[in-house]
């Protein structure tokens, strides 16, 4: 009668072993999708927020499209400073 059950206990096992690796392994993926999708998600926030600062503060607009399309005022000089290289440095 033991015999019997500890069989029977064994290859139950061997029935489920592989379901609860796979289970792991989805358990795994399932928790690097999530902090995936928390990065995704604060990196939405930062654009989000930053579309609402340009939205709402001329200034801001106004530095941020100067520097990034290099734009001046009228009768303004742009100074522009590329780094160098240090000779025998």
């Amino acid at each position: 009668m033991w015999a019997v059950s500890i069989v029977c206990v064994c290859i139950g096992l061997a029935l489920f072993k592989p379901q609860m690796n796979r289970r792991a392994q989805l358990d795994a993926d399932l928790a690097a999708l999530k902090a995936e999708k928390e990065e995704a998600k604060k990196t939405w926030q930062a654009a989000r927020a930053r579309l609402d600062w340009l939205k709402s503060d001329p200034a801001y607009l106004e530095t941020w499209a100067r520097d990034r399309l290099d734009l001046a005022r009228e009768g303004e000089t742009v100074f522009q400073f590329s780094p160098t290289k240090q000779v025998g440095g």
